[in-house]
């Protein structure tokens, strides 16, 4: 998969940007606040929609500007597409697929698919449990499209029996009911998802934690479920089980006026043997298990779809030891790469250089 071209207007720190990176390994050099991490940001954002900063959308528009534009053609084994996204400041953004507006957003899945390694992984494995939930949605989200609707269905389902548990007058048994059938329909789906993801990245984990770390410990997903009890694999029984624990928990969820179960109260976590590594881990184990992660998510698309996603790197090197740094640059051919660096430096591999400087607030790419 190749990004063939980018193009951004009023885009962060970007008034205007036409660039044409190289097929393989692109070195983005510049100081900090430079520019360069909003560059990897917009390649992101074409295929998901969304900034891997985790801001909302209108902290993307320039501080001059009312609408961001967005524009890049990626190509791939089954051909290449031009995706277009303005994102005005107010109002609801546009999105065009070959100067069409897609059937469902989600499509953008098939035309980019990319991982993003940042400074912040860590709390992939440091932080609460929220953050390991989005990854295994994302990566369900890129072997199934259909898997994002069921996970916005899930969503708005609990959003709506919350509303209900919130109201002055307490609900009558029908109302609720009808949310429990909801978010389980939606809920059991979601987890399949996620079982499915955790099923298939074990073994790549497993051996990818071994190359980074010389150890014999196991790295391994766990995941904490209060309502599934681990021996259903349909989503017929997954939905009922769901229905048990939502009418179990209803004097909580009444007095607390919150849904107290369903997948989005679950907890995967990522255990080294019998270890939590949130806890028990050593910081070169935390980011050996966040490497070996990431480096197992790019592994699974590859091997899924036939074809590399595209890397995006922003001041990873800078993070990583000697050792860790192999690992990763052992996995760089076959993909394009986009590394981010204040310095040429701090990152141990060659490829296109980019100079990225600021001149009067604004943003520029030149060929290094």
């Amino acid at each position: 998969m190749r990004l063939l071209w980018l193009q951004l207007s009023d885009f962060r720190s970007y008034s205007e940007l036409h660039f044409q990176p190289d097929s393989a390994v692109n070195l983005l050099i510049g100081p900090n606040g430079s520019g360069k991490t909003a560059v990897l940001e917009a390649i992101g954002y074409l295929g998901y929609l969304r900034s891997f900063r985790g801001v909302p959308d209108e902290a993307l528009v320039s501080l001059d500007g009312e609408v961001a534009i967005l524009r890049g053609e990626v190509e791939a084994s089954a051909g290449s597409h031009v995706i277009g996204i303005s994102v005005p400041r107010m109002g609801r953004r546009k999105v065009e697929a070959d100067g069409k507006r897609p059937r469902r957003n989600r499509e953008l899945r098939r035309y980019v698919r990319a991982v993003t390694f940042l400074p912040d992984d860590l709390n992939i494995v440091k932080t609460g449990a929220s953050v390991r939930r989005t990854l295994l949605d994302d990566v369900a989200g890129d072997l199934h499209p259909t898997a994002i609707a069921d996970q916005s269905e899930y969503e708005k389902a609990v959003r709506q029996r919350n509303a209900l548990l919130k109201q002055e007058f307490t609900p009558n048994d029908q109302e609720l009911g009808t949310w429990d059938e909801k978010v389980a329909q939606a809920g059991a789906r979601v987890h399949l998802r996620r079982m499915e993801v955790i099923d298939l990245m074990a073994p790549l984990l497993s051996s990818i934690y071994r190359d980074l770390s010389a150890s014999d410990d196991e790295l391994e997903w766990s995941y904490e479920s209060k309502w599934a009890s681990g021996q259903a694999h349909d989503e017929q029984t997954l939905a009922a089980e769901l229905v048990t624990a939502l009418k179990q928990s209803r004097p909580i969820d009444l007095a607390r006026r919150i849904t107290t179960r369903g997948p989005h109260r679950d907890d995967p976590s990522l255990r080294l043997g019998n270890r939590d590594g949130r806890v028990h881990a050593s910081q070169g184990e935390q980011r050996s298990i966040v490497l070996a992660l990431r480096l197992a998510t790019f592994d699974l698309l590859r091997d899924t779809f036939s074809e590399a996603p595209i890397l995006l790197l922003d001041d990873v090197f800078s993070e990583l030891d000697v050792s860790r740094s192999v690992a990763l640059l052992e996995r760089l051919p076959g993909a394009q790469v986009f590394i981010t660096a204040a310095r040429r430096e701090d990152v141990p591999v060659g490829g296109r250089m980019w100079d990225v400087t600021m001149d009067g607030g604004q943003s520029r790419v030149t060929a290094g």
